[in-house]
């Protein structure tokens, strides 16, 4: 199943390039440009932040992409398969609304403030982790991380949603904090890998563990 997941994403992007070349044959290149430019400005450095940010999501979503693919398929497992790709899910949409001011368009379009759409996404994150996740088994390191990006992110709701647009500071606080969320939430997803990972290890230690993988091995080759 995994690698059509793979043939899918190499059909997209073979879509994608026959569409960027073609405006250019049939359109021009400087309007293509506009598709392919670098970020650039009049300053070095020009939007790292965002930079910085749609990474530490996209990283986020990543990890727990790998860490879904490290769960075993039992029944105990089932809510944290599920949990784990609404993270993947989640945070994938996050760095595209980062890069593409997806929540801007959608407050504008419906005329609310566009703070709510992120605040709404936060509530959604705390049912996800209430109803899914299993978190009394993560560790307290774990919680730490979680608990952390969650108080930053609920600052940069607030200078977002009710601070002036003008205000001194108000744009270096709201997008500093933001960037303090992602990383620990970068972190929090780092700290459940590391934790499966080390949960592996003291499982392959297992002497009928080992006999398991063994006799997988064999009927592999035998086939």
């Amino acid at each position: 199943m995994k690698k059509y997941f793979s043939y899918l994403w190499f059909f997209i992007l073979a879509i994608y390039c026959a569409i960027l070349i073609s405006i250019e044959v049939n359109i021009s290149q400087e309007y293509v440009r506009n598709f392919f430019t670098d970020i650039g400005g009049d300053v070095p450095l020009y939007a790292i932040n965002t930079s910085l940010s749609v990474f530490l999501l996209l990283g986020t979503s990543l990890i727990f992409s790998i860490i879904l693919n490290s769960l075993s398929t039992d029944k105990n497992s089932s809510n944290k398969i599920l949990f784990y790709r609404s993270q993947v899910l989640l945070f994938g949409y996050l760095a595209l609304d980062d890069r593409f001011l997806i929540h801007e368009h959608i407050g504008h379009v419906l005329k609310i403030n566009d703070a709510l759409i992120v605040a709404g996404l936060g509530v959604l994150e705390i049912i996800l982790i209430l109803v899914w996740s299993g978190y009394q088994q993560w560790s307290k390191t774990t919680r730490n991380y979680l608990l952390a990006g969650a108080a930053f992110f609920a600052v940069m709701i607030i200078i977002d949603g009710a601070f002036p647009k003008e205000m001194i500071l108000r744009l270096s606080l709201e997008d500093l904090a933001k960037t303090w969320a992602n990383t620990f939430i970068f972190m929090f997803a780092w700290s459940i890998l590391m934790d499966n990972i080390n949960a592996l290890k003291l499982k392959a230690q297992s002497p009928t563990y080992r006999h398991f993988i063994s006799k997988r091995i064999k009927k592999a080759n035998y086939n």
